[in-house]
């Protein structure tokens, strides 16, 4: 009997002795750790003067926000704010500036910037009943630019009535900058599977060392599910990496608050009732099978081509490919299943998609569909892989 994890442990000294493994993995990390830190960089100046600094500015804005944690989007919320921004003068060319706006209405920007996100110039004049339904409206209006079925409409009708208004307004800050961030994260993991991975099957063509495996009393089937589990377990490892290293950042600026807080406080025009952590929860999952099948994809290209090289071009140029192109929405299928594709379902937008894929009376989101998609299309993937390896001549 072969002993696996000796196979195992082999693969990854042999992974770990490449200085490009570590080089890459630390500028990844160190990379996210900045992405993460950024927003307390550098200083705010009007009209050629310094005021303050970002750490400052977002102190001050995230201790606001925290005062405002539990109050209802109602119209005693929507009064305040009107109240406030109402005391800052109108012919103010920088109206961030003025001291009305510091004292009365920064408190309360939060709330101005909810509902002009909705409600555009009417901030001023509108009621909370009246901001739900203009919610409401524009949220239809979307489902049919999105080209949904009768069906589907129906279907995110009943997640509409079960969502809670009003709604209660919570500081979320580190969430909704973590799932900003996290699409990021995602690109960096990609391009470190691409350059780490394929190196994992290429290598033994590449010192010609092929022939001591065929020659091995247990052939090469060990081997590829050592080597295959190192890879999958490699990349799943970076993906970890890169994710707590972006937490930590992320949660230490901005604080863990508003795990609770409602999804359609930052994104208004999504019907699903979750909260914004479990949002995060679902994308971070997300996140680590797609550097599974990423994983599996570096591995069967490595093998096809007997490399490192080519895979690595193919899969950075996918990457190039994806952050550069998009399918407009009017193409319904083809622009659904765009967004099923590794990096793009890094996106909270993709992921918690109005498009919905129905199978018989169900209804599957774009989450549910990847979840079940990605594990198949790598477990396919790996088995076709073997039976290219066992074929590959010594």
């Amino acid at each position: 009997m072969f002993n696996f994890w000796e196979l195992v442990r082999m693969e990854y000294r042999k992974l770990f002795q490449r200085k490009l493994v570590w080089v890459t993995a630390i500028l990844l990390t160190a990379m996210t750790i900045f992405a993460g830190l950024s927003a307390l960089l550098g200083d705010v100046y009007v009209n050629g003067e310094k005021v303050d600094t970002h750490a400052n500015m977002l102190r001050t804005d995230s201790g606001y926000a925290r005062r405002l944690s539990g109050e209802l989007l109602d119209d005693s919320l929507l009064d305040k704010m009107q109240e406030a921004y109402g005391k800052v003068p109108e012919d103010a060319e920088i109206y961030t500036a003025t001291r009305e706006y510091q004292q009365y209405a920064r408190p309360y920007s939060e709330i101005y910037n909810f509902v002009l996100r909705i409600a555009n110039n009417r901030w001023n004049t509108i009621s909370a009943g009246e901001m739900y339904d203009l919610r409401r409206a524009a949220v239809e209006q979307g489902w049919t630019k999105l080209l949904l079925s009768e069906a589907e409409k129906e279907y995110l009708s009943g997640q509409e009535e079960q969502l809670k208004l009003p709604l209660t307004y919570r500081y979320d800050d580190g969430y909704t900058n973590y799932l900003s961030v996290l699409y990021m994260v995602a690109l960096l993991m990609m391009l470190g599977v691409s350059v780490c991975v394929p190196q994992i099957f290429s290598e033994e063509y590449s010192r010609k060392t092929a022939p001591l495996i065929a020659s091995s009393s247990f052939g090469k089937k060990p081997l590829y599910l050592a080597k295959a589990f190192t890879g999958l377990t490699f990349s799943l490892g970076l993906a970890l990496l890169l994710a707590v290293a972006a937490a930590a950042s992320v949660f230490s600026v901005y604080g863990t608050d508003g795990f609770s807080a409602a999804l359609q406080l930052d994104y208004p025009m999504l019907s699903w009732r979750l909260t914004v952590g479990k949002a995060a929860l679902l994308l971070f999952g997300v996140y680590l099978l797609s550097s599974l099948l990423f994983a599996a994809v570096a591995m069967v290209l490595s093998l096809v081509f007997r490399g490192s090289a080519p895979p690595m071009a193919i899969l950075l140029g996918y990457l190039l490919l994806t952050g550069v192109f998009h399918i407009p929405d009017e193409y319904r299928i083809l622009s659904q299943i765009w967004s099923y594709l590794p990096v793009n379902s890094a996106n909270l937008t993709s992921a918690l998609s109005q498009r919905l894929l129905q199978v018989g009376g169900s209804f599957f989101a774009g989450w549910q569909v990847i979840c079940l998609l990605y594990p198949v299309t790598a477990a396919i993937l790996l088995l076709a892989g073997y039976r290219k390896y066992r074929r590959l001549p010594s």
